[in-house]
């Protein structure tokens, strides 16, 4: 019992004190102005409690998007890399360019960027008719792994709900450029390979960021802010053009 006293000496203090101010403020008052008394502490305390609370939970949205960050810089990037790499090696002179989802499907795709779905389809997909392997695996499986690390890192910000944190700015525009230069294999394997709903926090992200990325090419910009004339920018975009 006198261990329990002991151990328990902080919590017994701060209630014998609450009684003597109570017993204190009743005779000397009266019950009504004890009762308003406590429900001024009593709101102030709630008060204080949800500041704390929401402090608490902006803590942990901070902490969980520095995770993310990391995640996205240590894992992803690199694995970005690795498949540009491949590419390259694969076909010098291969363009990449992008697709913006707005439905996520192959029908979509090839509808509305006939040339480009066709640009990105060619990097992975052989001729069956005169190839026995349907794809290119040492194109692709290195696309899943990549694919993979995106639906972990989507997750993760669609759980913490961090996908409109501030921080994630630096990593937003990276994430939506990754899916649409590799939207035709993203949709392949999943809905030609896997057959099924794969990806679905990744394309939910997606849907989230690729509005609020800034769309005008870097030679635009720097167009904008008179570092090149406009008659470069015209002469460098037919050039683009041209060798897509």
């Amino acid at each position: 019992m006198k261990d329990f006293i002991k151990n328990n000496l902080l919590a017994f203090s701060i209630l014998l004190g609450g009684l003597l101010i109570s017993i204190s403020i009743y005779y000397a008052f009266n019950l009504e102005t004890l009762q308003k008394l406590f429900s001024i502490i009593g709101s102030s305390s709630l008060g204080v409690a949800l500041a704390a609370y929401f402090y608490k939970k902006k803590q942990d949205k901070d902490v969980a998007a520095i995770d993310q960050i990391s995640f996205f810089r240590e894992k992803i990037i690199p694995e970005w890399d690795k498949v540009s790499k491949i590419f390259r090696e694969k076909n010098p002179r291969y363009i990449f360019s992008q697709i913006r989802l707005n439905e996520f499907t192959i029908a979509f795709m090839r509808k509305h960027y006939s040339r480009i779905f066709k640009n990105q389809l060619n990097m992975f997909f052989n001729d069956i008719e005169t190839n026995s392997e349907i794809w290119d695996a040492k194109v692709l499986d290195p696309e899943i792994i990549l694919f993979n690390m995106l639906e972990e890192f989507s997750l993760k910000v669609l759980q913490f709900k961090t996908y409109q944190h501030q921080a994630l700015n630096s990593v937003r525009a990276a994430f939506v450029d990754i899916i649409e230069k590799n939207a035709v294999a993203l949709i392949f394997i999943r809905d030609i390979i896997a057959g099924d709903n794969i990806y679905f926090a990744t394309l939910q992200l997606y849907d989230f960021w690729k509005k609020d990325i800034n769309r005008t090419y870097l030679l635009e910009r720097l167009e904008k802010h008179g570092f090149i004339t406009k008659e470069r920018l015209e002469v460098i975009l037919q050039k683009n053009e041209k060798k897509l």
